[in-house]
């Protein structure tokens, strides 16, 4: 499964419904330097070992509460 995904400048506009649920192992999600506006609450519900994530250096104003309930292992958030 993969672990680490770098999906830095791609110009990501959105990410797609449970993107990312089928990576239940993924720890390291690098997002930064995308067009990205906001987040679906339940995008990272299944990434319990997700540690760090970059959402730097894009259009993002508010993050939903509830984007991080299931996370406990998330040590990095830029």
């Amino acid at each position: 499964n993969l672990k680490e995904l770098h999906a830095r400048s791609n110009i990501l506009v959105t990410l797609p419904e449970g993107g990312f649920s089928k990576n239940e192992k993924l720890e390291w999600l690098d997002l930064g330097q995308n067009k990205l506006v906001q987040l679906k609450e339940s995008i990272f519900s299944k990434n319990r070992k997700l540690r760090f994530l970059d959402l730097g250096q894009n259009y993002i104003k508010k993050i939903p509460r509830e984007l991080f309930s299931n996370n406990s292992s998330l040590r990095s958030l830029s």
